[in-house]
Parts: C-alpha cells; structure tokens; sequence
C-alpha cells in the first residue's frame, strides 16, 4: 500500500522522519552508498520494532499474552502502518543499491572489454604458414606410411588354394 510522504511524516518521529527523508527519490540519488547502508541498517531496526510491537499488541488483544506498550491504545493500526512505512523505506533503499551495484558491475564489464579489445588490437598478426601444399587448393595429402603390398602371383594363389580346401571339405561329408 503505497502513502504519501505527508501520510509517512504524519506517522513517525522528527528523527525517523529525517532518515525517511534520504529515502525519497529526489534526495536518495545524492546520499551516498555508505551512508545508504547505514540507512539500510537504521531502518531495518526501527521495522524491527514497529514488527514486533504490532505482534505484542495483537496478542495481548487476543488475549494470548500479557498486553504491553501502554502508550499505544488498544489498536493496532499505528503500530502497522508504521512498519509499512519503514518497510516501504527499506524496499527503495534496496532497490537503489541494486540499481547502484548493476551501474558498477556494468561499469567494470565494459573497461575490462574495452582492455582486451585494446590488447586484441596490439597484438601482431599471426599468419600460418602455407604447408606442403600451397597454391593448389584442398588436394589430399597422401599418407607417408609404407603400404603393404601383396604380390598380383600371390592373390590367385590363396584364392586357388582355399578353392580346394573347400571341395576336399565338402567331399568328405
């Protein structure tokens, strides 16, 4: 549920007003991220306690537990709405340092591109060599490795004698 700033202010404390004021958009691009994280930490502690007043209200109205925080009526309206407003703070503070983390890694990413295209570029050209057979396109490379050559006398040889280990087998049956 989103409230106006004049709802917020209405709400909380001079002091927690002021940290509330850094989380708005005009004035939350000029704080810088240390003192967001600070903030962050403030307003994650004050969420905290609104938190955990709502829950005792709530149960000492249920009747569960004892009822504390006498200073706040029987309700629990106050007490929500300011953790929804802390906890809206708290969601813009968030959302900021992302967005200042993604500009950084971003940031980072394009210098450390631009190195390499700076070192790519004053490197020297490498050029391979040729190889055995230039100027002749893809011509095969034939295989240097001696071939095993049967003599041609040799071939009708073994096929003749397996001819007539055939028949002599075949006759025996």
């Amino acid at each position: 549920m989103a409230m106006s700033i004049r709802v917020e202010r209405s709400l909380v404390s001079h002091d927690e007003g002021q940290i509330l004021g850094q989380t708005h958009y005009p004035a939350l691009y000029d704080v810088s991220s240390d003192e967001l994280v600070q903030t962050r930490v403030r307003l994650r502690d004050l969420r905290s306690k609104e938190r955990t007043l709502s829950r005792d209200l709530r149960r000492g109205i249920s009747g569960k537990g004892e009822p504390r925080g006498s200073s706040y009526p029987g309700n629990l309206d106050k007490p929500t709405k300011r953790k929804q407003v802390f906890a809206s703070a708290l969601k813009r503070v968030n959302g900021e340092l992302t967005r200042r983390r993604v500009i950084a890694a971003r940031e980072s990413m394009q210098a450390s591109a631009e190195r390499a295209l700076g070192l790519k570029g004053s490197k020297k050209k490498h050029h391979p060599l040729a190889g055995r057979r230039s100027r002749f396109g893809m011509n095969s490379i034939e295989n240097d490795r001696r071939r095993a050559s049967v003599p041609p006398s040799k071939v009708g040889s073994v096929t003749k004698s397996n001819q007539v280990a055939q028949s002599a087998k075949d006759s025996r049956v």
